[in-house]
């Protein structure tokens, strides 16, 4: 990722989007088994980098707010434990409740609802107080794991835009899990598509969702974008189920379900290869 973009990583239900973003952060659940690694800048991601390098916004922010503070409280404290891990850096109460409440302005949160607890605060206005506390330490990298799941439509598009805004304006780069290609087109740099546990194409976000080269993401996006079907018909979509992350063993991971399966692709997985500008993980991606 590059600073200042914004990656959108999709897939449909159990792919491993919301894992993989996880994974980033270290988050992942007990017992899970997890290789590979991470760098930021060059060097490895650590359990230290969150909250200072790395910030982490959920999909539900009635359960990332504490219930018994004031949300200007919270962020505080956040300010103040970034700044106690800093050798020689000192915070007064006062001057990181001041830096809180500028973070908060700029998301739109400023007097009662800044003061306020989070009860006391609709659904975007709580998004907007994760989005700030998100930002407040000025992080290199925002991984956001479906944030506008619990809102209605115009306020999910106006939470999008303000954190797209907010992380343009701190040269953060932003990791956008999501179902909704239709905000992903209008809010996404680049996008990268997963199928069980494995990414298939990624590339800018106007050529992947305007002309999709592998055949999962043209399924995928023939399926949510079918035109002209009458009413009560089945969307197109291929046969059979994905198979979960972990489970798929030798060969392409679409292979049972692909129209264009041949033996290597039962054999061999498919690694990525340049095409028309992006990466597939396609045996035969088209010419």
């Amino acid at each position: 990722m590059y600073a200042g973009e914004v990656l959108a990583l999709v897939g449909e239900s159990g792919a491993g989007t919301s894992l993989t973003a996880r994974a980033v952060l270290g988050l992942t659940p007990r017992g899970a088994a997890v290789s590979g690694r991470g760098a930021l800048r060059g060097a490895p991601v650590t359990a230290a980098d969150l909250g200072r390098w790395l910030a982490w916004i959920p999909q539900d922010a009635m359960s990332a707010l504490s219930p018994v503070h004031r949300v200007d409280r919270q962020l505080a404290l956040a300010v103040r434990s970034e700044a106690s891990a800093t050798p020689g850096a000192r915070l007064r109460r006062g001057e990181a409740r001041a830096v809180a409440r500028r973070a908060l302005a700029d998301v739109g949160l400023s007097g009662r609802a800044a003061s306020a607890y989070p009860y006391a605060l609709s659904g975007g206005m709580r998004q907007r107080a994760v989005i700030a506390m998100g930002l407040v330490n000025r992080p290199e990298l925002v991984v956001a794991d479906e944030p506008t799941t619990a809102l209605d439509p115009a306020r999910r598009e106006q939470v999008l835009g303000l954190l797209r805004e907010r992380c343009a304006a701190t040269g953060a780069a932003l990791l956008l899990v999501s179902h909704d290609l239709a905000a992903v087109r209008r809010h996404a740099d680049r996008v990268a598509v997963m199928y069980a546990g494995r990414l298939v194409e990624t590339g800018p976000a106007a050529q992947v969702l305007g002309q999709p080269l592998a055949p999962y993401t043209r399924g995928l996006l023939a399926s949510l974008t079918a035109p002209g079907l009458p009413r009560r018909s089945r969307l197109p979509a291929p046969d059979g189920v994905q198979p979960p992350p972990g489970s798929v063993g030798r060969g392409c991971a679409f292979a049972p379900r692909c129209a264009h399966t041949t033996a290597v692709c039962r054999g061999e997985e498919p690694g990525p290869r340049p095409v028309d500008g992006r990466l597939i993980a396609c045996h035969h991606p088209p010419d």
